[in-house]
């Protein structure tokens, strides 16, 4: 495949248009049915694999990048290669920490437009991601793609030191802190220093009181899930313990 396409202008007069697209002479219905299709009048490039039409050479060009796969531009940071110049320039932002897309809801800044565009759906609640097996609605693609491997059983990621192996990048890396003991997460209370995100944020009721996990036996809530467990326990034993009575032997 050529590095660009043999990029011939394309200018269609009235009869002309109407015969290369097959159309009645309404224009505007045509524009309303076809919406990608040119408008009549227009200087146009087509993209000679798929079809697809361009206002402009460098358009087709750009593009093209699509269906050879080129990356030509890379990052002097970490060589990252990138197909166009413009997702280079917006990745380079990470590397120097500039936040140029604010959302307009919370204030929050982002990198990208598309991170803000992402972070928005949490504002929203919109779900637009459904899990073809389970039905499970997820905000991102990205989820939804995660999800997808506990259906799968795929675990691709694994800890370099036990060589224990994970359905997620980031269920791994929240494994990594049993290997570091790294504890990153503070409670403002107390000071007490957590590993993990969700551990400060069960460690958090203690001092709300909270009580949000309930035994479907009797109905008792308790703070934290661990203390749920155990106490389950002595549920069953008051259930086996009637049926361990006859083979107790009886006193002499």
């Amino acid at each position: 495949m050529d590095r660009y396409p043999s990029c011939q202008e394309k200018y269609y007069e009235y009869e002309e248009w109407n015969k290369v697209f097959n159309r009645d002479k309404d224009v505007n219905y045509v524009k309303e049915e076809e919406p990608n299709m040119p408008p009549r009048g227009k200087k146009l490039f087509e993209c000679p694999e798929c079809s697809k039409w361009f206002s402009s050479k460098g358009n087709l060009q750009r593009h093209w990048i699509t269906h050879t796969g080129e990356k030509r531009f890379e990052c002097e940071e970490c060589s990252k290669p990138f197909a166009q110049k413009g997702h280079l320039k917006a990745h380079k932002l990470m590397h120097t920490g500039e936040k140029n897309f604010e959302c307009d809801v919370c204030g929050n800044r982002f990198i990208s437009k598309g991170n803000m565009q992402r972070h928005k759906l949490t504002h929203t609640g919109e779900k637009r991601f459904a899990c073809e097996e389970c039905g499970k609605l997820f905000l991102q693609k990205g989820h939804l793609k995660t999800h997808k491997l506990m259906h799968s059983g795929e675990k691709r990621f694994e800890c370099d030191e036990c060589r224990k192996r994970f359905s997620s990048k980031g269920n791994l890396q929240r494994h990594r802190f049993t290997h570091t003991g790294e504890k990153r997460f503070k409670c403002e209370e107390c000071g007490k220093m957590l590993t993990q995100k969700s551990h400060l944020k069960s460690h958090k009721l203690i001092h709300t009181g909270e009580k949000t996990n309930e035994c479907n036996e009797c109905g008792e809530y308790f703070i934290r899930k661990a203390d749920l467990k155990s106490h389950k326990i002595s549920h069953v034993r008051l259930t086996a313990l009637p049926l361990l009575l006859p083979l107790i032997p009886p006193l002499p």
